[in-house]
């Protein structure tokens, strides 16, 4: 089995890091498999890190159908994690004639609706799509022209062998950034962008300063993407004007294990999040987590058996999910340990990777 996954972007995030993880994973079942993407790219990049082979291209459309024609003719499976790839993959697949099967994998929501001729013609050429969550099946089923039979779940996943507590010290992280063994150390990971709610986080922590402000220490992981490096000013000036004096901002970090090994909390305030792969990676290193109540995340924290669950957009609520955790070391426990059961038993890539083998499978015979 021949397999091109798809992922024509030149930014850094989840959906970036599944494309790379997906193709890392069906390797490693011994599935050939290369990545198509933008040279130079971040995505790229961590590729070669990782000696992933890749086929690198540009942004154009019409150069990417150019190079796909030829490349697709080998190839036995597209599997595409970004939208946007299929105007370059379904010209190509037609102008080869090739009999390639195609995939989708829906990361993101969409606002907009792709009913129209153009995107019916596109869409047809789909065997399935690839929900990352229930929110996101049913934006697809909404936006997309395709029917509800072709649209299935199928989650992220985390590396349980990678995101292992007995692998790391806690120790050694938290001498690296100064903060002492005995603080409470709750962090935001992610880009700083307004979404992920960072405004909130800061007046959450003001708030629980004036009641334990001694007993903590605040994380901000991550830096702005460009054009954003305005906000990422804003939010480091508002720690300022609240005095809130307990707080590192680290900046970007390739060692997100090393850090979550040296954390208590994970805050988790996003407003609209599509699923959360920090939140599997926290919960899979029984970090225990305060999260938004929305969108996909419900998915991953169904109740408060796996995590404390907060209002979006609200600092209060925030602070009270917060400080309930860090007064109480035995509910740390015991969502952190609930939570690794959760992640074990439905966010093993290694299994999610099966599932997904068994639909190009089954999909090679799929009705159209």
């Amino acid at each position: 089995m021949e397999i091109l996954v798809t992922c024509i972007s030149s930014s850094w995030g989840g959906m970036e890091i599944m494309a790379l993880e997906n193709v890392k994973q069906l390797n490693k079942q011994g599935l050939r498999t290369e990545l198509f993407c933008i040279k130079n790219s971040p995505l790229h990049l961590n590729a070669v890190k990782e000696n992933i082979p890749t086929i690198t291209t540009n942004s154009s459309i019409h150069k990417n159908i150019t190079v796909l024609k030829k490349i697709v003719k080998n190839v036995k499976i597209i599997h595409s994690h970004y939208s946007h790839d299929l105007w370059a993959i379904v010209p190509a697949l037609k102008l080869s004639r090739s009999n390639a099967k195609l995939f989708l994998t829906k990361h993101l929501a969409s606002g907009l609706k792709k009913k129209d001729f153009f995107h019916r013609n596109l869409y047809k050429r789909v065997e399935r799509i690839f929900c990352i969550s229930e929110f996101i099946r049913k934006n697809v089923i909404q936006t997309c022209p395709v029917p509800e039979n072709r649209a299935s779940i199928l989650h992220n996943g985390v590396d349980l062998v990678k995101f292992d507590k007995s692998k790391y010290s806690s120790e050694k992280i938290r001498e690296e950034l100064n903060i002492e063994n005995d603080k409470i150390v709750i962090a935001l990971i992610g880009r700083i962008t307004p979404g992920k709610g960072h405004k909130e986080f800061i007046e959450a922590a003001g708030l629980i300063n004036k009641s334990n402000g001694q007993k903590v220490i605040f994380l901000v992981i991550g830096s702005s993407a460009k054009g954003e490096e305005g906000f990422e000013k804003d939010i480091r000036q508002s720690a300022k004007d609240r005095g809130i004096k307990n707080i590192i901002f680290t900046g970007h970090r390739h060692d997100i294990p090393r850090i979550l090994a040296g954390i208590n909390i994970l805050a988790f305030p996003s407003h609209e999040e599509s699923f959360g792969i920090t939140l599997l990676e926290a919960m899979a290193m029984e970090v225990p987590v305060a999260a938004s109540r929305n969108a996909g995340i419900t998915d991953i924290i169904p109740n408060e058996e796996y995590g404390m669950l907060i209002n979006p957009k609200d600092s209060n609520s925030l602070a009270r999910g917060l400080e309930k955790l860090v007064n109480d070391s035995g509910l740390r426990k015991k969502l952190a340990s609930n939570a690794r059961i959760r992640v074990e038993e439905l966010f093993d890539i290694e299994k999610l990777i099966k599932e997904l083998i068994n639909y190009y499978v089954i999909d090679s015979r799929f009705p159209r």
